[in-house]
């Protein structure tokens, strides 16, 4: 339950002050908020959102700097881990998750290197690396494809040949 000054602009200071003391000291979830100036919209998108029992991840690509992450994020339930969110994305991608990178409140250190049973916490940033696994793949289907050209051009000369 989160209580909600409205026309947080007509109170002083002081007003706020006391009021504020007042519901700390009873350990209440409040905060001031304005429609008119606005005052306390961030705070209270915050804790309506805390309150709502989910968590935000966000994603980046690999390569992109840290202020270059994907500007909505993927709500999940507290809990989940690396896969359920690469399995929100697309079914497909926890299977060709080559690396997985995780910067915010769940990892050690920026850029922590880390498996698909990692539980993730709000306001992670997670970086999946599949482009290796796909060039990968495209590569060693470049290699079958020249292989079955070499077949065909040794095929044709030997039928060339056996038709002289």
């Amino acid at each position: 339950r989160i209580i909600i000054f409205n026309k947080a602009d007509l109170l002083s200071q002081e007003e706020k002050r006391k009021i504020e003391a007042t519901l700390k000291s009873k350990k209440y979830d409040f905060c001031f908020f304005s429609t008119k100036t606005l005052e306390g919209i961030s705070e209270l998108k915050e804790k309506i959102f805390q309150s709502a029992g989910v968590i935000r991840i966000y994603t980046k690509e690999p390569g992109k700097k840290e202020n270059e992450i994907d500007k909505e994020p993927i709500i999940m339930k507290p809990g989940s881990t690396i896969e359920d969110v690469a399995r929100k994305i697309s079914k497909e991608l926890a299977k060709n998750i080559k690396e997985i990178r995780v910067t915010g409140p769940s990892s050690k250190f920026p850029n922590q290197k880390v498996g698909l049973n990692h539980v993730v916490k709000d306001k992670d940033i997670v970086t999946y690396d599949i482009a290796s696994q796909i060039l990968a793949d495209e590569v060693a289907h470049e290699e079958d494809l020249q292989t079955l050209h070499d077949d065909i051009t040794e095929f044709v000369k030997d039928l060339k040949k056996s038709l002289k």
